[in-house]
């Protein structure tokens, strides 16, 4: 939740490459950068403190994908395909 919620208020995230859900969030809506030991930690923290437009584009990115994926009428469509689906009625 909160990689999403610094998505929507347009803030790039720096998550661990280790935790999965986060990783592919920031794979999928290019919203960030992941690490996996110091060094790459350092060198992503250095691009976002150090390059205002950058971190401006990434955050934008960040916000289209909550947007896109994750408003409630796209949620709520997705749960009202998926119960016509199971029970047949579409």
């Amino acid at each position: 939740m909160v990689v999403l919620e610094a998505f929507m208020m347009q803030k790039p995230v720096l998550v661990h490459k280790a935790c999965e859900v986060m990783k592919d969030h920031v794979d999928n809506s290019g919203g960030g950068y992941y690490y996996n030991d110091y060094a790459s930690f350092k060198t992503a923290f250095n691009l976002l403190t150090s390059d205002q437009q950058l971190n401006m584009q990434i955050g934008k990115s960040g916000k289209q994908y909550v947007k896109q994926y994750y408003e409630w009428g796209h949620i709520i469509s997705i749960f009202k395909n998926s119960i016509e689906f199971v029970t047949g009625n579409s």
